[in-house]
């Protein structure tokens, strides 16, 4: 799967408007993965994703403004079905 096919799927299955609210989605799920792993877990995983979404793994994001939190995901995507 390719990374546009990936947001593609957030964007159709979480019923998200814009593929940029699904990169945050993106972005903010696999933080939350990599938070609960050890170093070995997440160099693991990062052999097994396609190359393409290797950068988005590696990227650590934080908590920029504009990232959304649990709450507004949940909402955006049982308003917008």
């Amino acid at each position: 799967m390719t990374r546009a096919e990936l947001l593609q799927r957030i964007c159709h299955l979480g019923g998200i408007a814009s593929v940029e609210r699904a990169e945050l989605i993106l972005h903010t799920v696999m933080d939350g993965l990599k938070a609960d792993m050890t170093p070995d877990e997440v160099r693991e995983v990062t052999s097994m994703l396609p190359a393409e979404l290797r950068g988005d793994w590696a990227s650590e994001m934080g908590h920029p403004s504009g990232i959304l939190e649990k709450e507004e995901m949940i909402f955006e995507a049982a308003v917008t079905r």
